[in-house]
């Protein structure tokens, strides 16, 4: 392909067909210029393609999660990230309000094997902003917490809405607590105790 690219080159100069060379050329180029791939960008390419197989290959798990994590805004991206987790035999777990972190986490099961458990902010209509605060309170709350009462009280619940809390124990998030369809039928009264109980902390009253 070069060789033939140069004899028509060195052959329209030799001829007098400037015009014509040029247009040659640019057709030649046009091409490229939809998708260039330099041999610095290829390098880039090959180096990321090298490193993302190791980590798959040697630390699958935490690769994995990292993956579904970077793909949180992307339903889509997540749903065949899963699918490829469930064929490679990982564990899923359910959003859980005592161990799910904001994102999706690695956590170990019972027998020690390791299963990726789902974040609270990647439950639909939760966003990070408002379970942050709680998941920091829930890490320094003291004793266990048994009851959605206790929750209230030992944990900051201000950021969480009604309908966040609402979505939250659809999911299953709260189903230590009680049947699921009890709890979120008391949505109303769980949120509401958790802002009175918000609202006597900011009081600084004992």
């Amino acid at each position: 392909m070069d060789k033939e690219r140069d004899k028509f080159i060195h052959g329209s100069l030799a001829q007098g067909h400037p015009m014509e060379l040029a247009e040659r050329v640019f057709t030649l180029i046009k091409p490229f210029a939809g998708y260039g791939f330099p041999k610095a960008h290829a390098i880039s390419y090959g180096l990321i393609s090298y490193w993302t197989a190791y980590l798959k290959a040697n630390y699958p798990e935490e690769y994995m999660t990292c993956l579904l994590n970077a793909y949180s805004d992307n339903t889509d991206k997540i749903a065949t990230t899963v699918a490829e987790c469930r064929r490679m035999g990982f564990a899923f777990l359910p959003p859980d309000i005592h161990r799910s972190q904001a994102q999706f986490a690695l956590e170990k099961q019972r027998d020690g094997s390791p299963a990726i458990r789902f974040g609270l902010a990647m439950v639909k209509n939760v966003g990070t902003s408002s379970v942050v605060p709680f998941i920091e309170s829930r890490a320094k709350a003291e004793g266990p917490i048994t009851t959605i009462e206790e929750l209230c009280r030992a944990t900051d619940m201000s950021g969480l809405t009604r309908k966040t809390l609402e979505n939250l124990a659809k999911v299953g998030a709260f189903d230590q607590f009680g049947d699921r369809g009890g709890i979120i039928s008391s949505i109303d009264r769980i949120h509401s105790l958790a802002k009175s109980e918000a609202a006597l902390r900011d009081s600084n009253q004992t």
